[in-house]
């Protein structure tokens, strides 16, 4: 049964990794580096400028769309953490769960977990928020075909218990560790079961019931969204102080910082490298730069099935063969960090095993050890500017010691099949976390139960991964994610090379404060107003 779940897991991600099971705030993964110079054009047109008139009004700008606000099936992220709210949310500072509409939660035995909400909690149509709403929320998942329906495989559907409409209990297949860090994806946003039912499509999804903070007033997507802040919001103590939100959306980081030079917004997220450094150096008035986690490592990954790569030697050699740090700046400016572990460094259990060293010399004797001449490798990545400057430079690295490396480029979806099938021999990987749950990366990205990029085969390391997947002890998941981290390290299954960074900034004298809590969507809920 474990290995069953696993794969229906993998699918689960795998998903993910191409449609909209994101987090609160979208960060998502892709099987290739992200673009920190992502370009394109958006017609803003007919968009509304910055609000100068409103004080306590925000005009913001960012890289994403407004396709709609079904939780269970969107990549918009924003608006639906302004109008929805998950039970559970992750801390910045200790990357814990933190309750959101849940107020406590704990495990009865390995395969059921108590939830009590808020008393208070409500919708914006003045409706209590109970389990029932939970249940079916997370079920139309599977009753709607979700992309994300096997988010929820590991769930028990037909053994949930209502305590009461405040309290009950769900019920998991077989013990599942990161079940509560799942819980702070979108697909897991609680929506009003009444009101949807009774409502028709169109004018239900024209103005959702949520019990977030927000309402929507408006709603053009791909240019803009507009949010009015509920009086009634049942969390006073999280009372967000802008009572009105407009969301641009851009497809092009240049146009959306020459609309924030201008004044057309008052915080732009998801700069590119140049506008940030300009930022950075005191070029642009009244601006304030800040710098969160992309949740994101970006690692050269050596796939089991590649049999040239077979030899640990040749592996290391490859490893020595490339500056991580000179990769980082090429690719990443000040946007990168060189990355010391193989996962995001914020997320529990990571383990440090320092930055690859740069040695082409011992990457040319570990080749010959090996035997290994004339060596041809083959990759695939996906087409965009910063994964091909890194595959180009790692190319140049190769063929410093005597490796030759051919580069195909291609779409996403090319690029996905191409992994599904093996046909590649070396994968730029990116290991992006949703849920700041370690095993999302390890399982995503690694593990050969789960990943089409891949695929670790390796018993050891699979079930230190099912052994902390299938534990909801804190020290027996700790101890096998250590395990399971090292066993990568110590194999060059994959070189961690940079650690990436999200960039955006704000008007100083509109805006005193943005509360980050690693992603786009939940800062705008506390955005702290100047004056």
């Amino acid at each position: 049964m474990k290995k069953t779940l696993a794969l229906i897991l993998s699918l689960c991600l795998t998903l993910a990794l191409v449609s909209g099971c994101g987090s609160n705030g979208g960060n998502s993964s892709t099987p290739a580096a992200s673009n920190p110079n992502a370009s394109g054009t958006a017609d803003t047109s007919d968009t509304p400028s910055a609000s100068t008139g409103s004080p306590t009004s925000l005009t913001v700008g960012v890289m994403s769309d407004t396709d709609g606000f079904d939780p269970i099936n969107t990549v918009n992220f924003v608006g639906c953490n302004l109008v929805y709210e998950t039970l559970v949310d992750i801390d910045p500072e200790t990357s814990e769960a933190v309750g959101v509409l849940a107020e406590s939660w704990e495990y009865v035995d390995d395969t059921h977990l108590r939830v009590k909400l808020y008393d208070d909690a409500t919708f914006s149509n003045g409706e209590p928020v109970t389990g029932e709403d939970v249940y079916w929320s997370w079920y139309r998942n599977i009753t709607e075909n979700s992309s994300n329906m096997n988010c929820f495989a590991f769930i028990d559907w037909d053994n949930w218990e209502f305590v009461s409409d405040k309290e009950f209990i769900i019920s998991y297949l077989e013990p599942f560790g990161p079940a509560v860090n799942y819980m702070t994806m979108c697909c897991f946003s609680v929506v009003c079961q009444s009101a949807m039912e009774n409502a028709t499509s169109d004018d239900y999804w024209s103005a959702p019931v949520g019990s977030g903070p927000y309402s929507v007033v408006e709603n053009v997507s791909g240019a803009y969204s507009s949010y009015a802040l509920r009086e009634d919001y049942w969390n006073a103590e999280q009372m967000p102080e802008a009572t009105e939100i407009t969301v641009r959306n851009y497809s092009d980081a240049s146009t959306l910082f020459i609309d924030y030079e201008t004044g057309a917004l008052d915080i732009a997220f998801d700069l590119d490298v140049t506008d940030a450094d300009r930022v950075s150096a005191g070029e642009v008035a009244n601006t304030t730069l800040e710098t969160i986690s992309a949740n994101n490592v970006i690692g050269l990954a050596f796939p089991e099935y590649t049999e040239a790569l077979s030899d640990v030697r040749v592996r290391q050699a490859l490893a020595y063969a490339i500056d991580v740090e000179a990769l980082t700046e090429m690719a990443y400016g000040s946007l990168g960090t060189v990355a010391t572990a193989l996962v995001p460094s914020n997320v529990q259990d990571v383990l440090e095993v320092g930055q690859q060293e740069y040695d082409p010399e011992k990457a040319k004797q570990l080749l010959d050890e090996a035997g290994v001449s004339n060596l041809t490798l083959h990759m695939v990545i996906v087409g965009n500017p910063t994964d091909e400057r890194l595959a180009t430079t790692i190319q140049a690295y190769f063929q410093a010691v005597g490796v030759t490396l051919e580069i195909e480029s291609c779409d996403l979806a090319t690029a996905i099949s191409h992994f599904m099938n093996s046909e590649t021999d070396l994968v730029i990987n990116s290991g992006s976390v949703v849920t700041m749950d370690i095993y999302e990366a390890l399982q995503m990205t690694l593990s050969s139960s789960t990943n089409a990029t891949i695929r670790i085969t390796d018993e050891s390391y699979n079930e230190d991964l099912l052994a902390a997947m299938s534990s909801t002890d804190e020290s027996v998941q700790s101890t096998a994610y250590t395990e399971a981290q090292q066993w990568l390290h110590d194999n060059y299954r994959q070189v961690p090379i940079a650690e990436l960074n999200t960039a955006f900034c704000y008007n100083s004298e509109k805006v005193s404060a943005v509360n980050t809590i690693g992603d786009e969507a939940l800062t705008l809920r506390y955005v702290e107003l100047a004056g």
